[in-house]
């Protein structure tokens, strides 16, 4: 299995444990971010804000080429989200050394059983209600997946010691993890990319177009793509056809902002709702947004 690592961190101890299980090659971030083939492992470290702008340029390449960007201990930054332009906050929080690791349900592709011994001495704090590939002992999540669309590649977070040998990691158990995640590709992402030369797999989501959503959202309290439009475009001075409203939606699915009911109907999941609005500073405008909304109705009656 070949993988890719930034040029600066080629002779970090924990690259010289990756190599015993991946055939490391080294490369500048742009290397990285343009290698349509081969998935990215990132040690943590490198998250500094003197990084912010090619890191985030590094995520957008990975989730264009349908690849895996697997960033690893230790981090030099624990606001992780920052990095990854997640419309959700995610960082890391210490607590005690624990090793326990259950994969979820919700991980298919893992072929690993329920439950693995690699350490951890950190948790993700996320309003992200999709990707979570493992917990800890208490339920919190160790490693989780973001992908910013159903078609992209993914960024996979971890705060097990992938690449640490320590007496409280399962050797075996580190290196299956490891493997499995390094294997993870969005194949669907292929077949979007591939329908026109030089295409882009997708159009991205406009982040505005998904704060705008979002509000209207908080406002509305339900899920009519017509009733989000009629209020991004009578109160918020943005025109927005169905289609990018559809694709906002598809987003919010995606980072569990919306789920699909018994009815295969959208579900508002309204924990996952406020911290985005939270995160985004916008919990007053989907205040203000509802009884404005309010007062237009009843003067309309």
């Amino acid at each position: 299995m070949k993988t890719l690592v930034w040029e600066q961190q080629s002779d970090l101890f924990e690259i010289s444990v990756l190599e015993q299980t991946a055939e490391v090659e080294a490369g500048s971030f742009d290397v990285l971010r343009d290698d349509a083939a081969m998935p990215v492992v990132l040690i943590g470290r490198a998250l500094m804000p003197q990084q912010l702008g090619v890191i985030r340029s590094l995520a957008d390449g990975v989730f264009r080429t349908g690849r895996c960007l697997l960033i690893v201990p230790p981090y030099g930054d624990l606001d992780v989200g920052r990095y990854l332009d997640t419309p959700i906050g995610m960082r890391l929080l210490r607590r005690p050394t624990e090793s326990k690791v259950r994969i979820l349900e919700t991980a298919p592709r893992l072929e690993l059983g329920t439950e693995l011994t690699v350490r951890s001495d950190q948790v993700i704090e996320t309003g992200l209600g999709a990707g979570v590939i493992a917990a800890d002992g208490s339920g919190r999540p160790v490693v989780l997946r973001y992908q910013p669309r159903n078609t992209s590649g993914a960024a996979i977070v971890a705060t097990t010691q992938l690449l640490s040998y320590t007496a409280l990691s399962s050797e075996e158990d580190r290196q299956a993890l490891l493997i499995q995640l390094l294997r993870w590709r969005n194949a669907g992402a292929d077949e979007v990319r591939h329908v026109g030369v030089g295409e882009p797999s997708v159009d991205p989501v406009d982040l505005g177009h998904v704060a705008t959503i979002l509000v209207a959202l908080g406002a509305s309290g339900v899920v009519d793509a017509e009733r989000l439009r009629s209020l991004a475009g009578t109160f918020l001075d943005l025109k927005l056809d169905r289609a990018a409203v559809e694709g906002v939606l598809g987003r919010l699915e995606v980072e569990g902002v919306l789920t699909r009911g018994t009815e295969d109907e959208r579900v508002i999941q309204y924990d996952a709702l406020e911290n985005a609005l939270e995160h985004l500073g916008l919990h007053a405008y989907a205040r203000e947004l509802q009884e404005i909304a309010k007062e237009f109705s009843e003067v309309r009656t």
